[in-house]
């Protein structure tokens, strides 16, 4: 009886399994890149580059391994410091677009500050 009720929960953790959907991103807070417009401001809240100065693994934009740099932060004075995300593993259904938009929206929900803060 035991032994059945094991393999209904192996059955039930393959499904889970099979349904999971995973990204593990890391972001690097301390780099040396700054980017601006051309008429030199700080780029828009909300801003990402991911061609030119970043690393893709795979095939191009389809990659489900790239580099990505955002400025999350509205910088009025000084100049804005991107943060470096890396996403390292990635199993979601989202686009890149849409991953990068996850990012971006979640350094919004920092509970103690009203802002965007640099990394969710």
């Amino acid at each position: 009886d035991e032994v059945v009720q094991r393999e209904g929960n192996l059955e039930e953790v393959d499904d889970w399994r099979s349904r999971l959907e995973v990204a593990l991103i890391m972001g690097k807070r301390n780099v040396t890149s700054r980017f601006r417009t051309e008429d030199h401001e700080n780029l828009p809240s909300g801003s990402y580059i991911e061609e030119g100065v970043v690393m893709t693994e795979g095939s191009g934009r389809d990659s489900k391994r790239f580099d990505f740099y955002m400025i999350s932060q509205t910088m009025v004075l000084g100049t804005a410091k991107p943060t470096l995300y890396s996403v390292l593993y990635n199993s979601l259904t989202l686009s890149r677009h849409e991953l990068m938009q996850l990012t971006y929206r979640l350094c919004g929900m920092y509970m103690v500050f009203a802002g965007v803060v640099s990394l969710p």
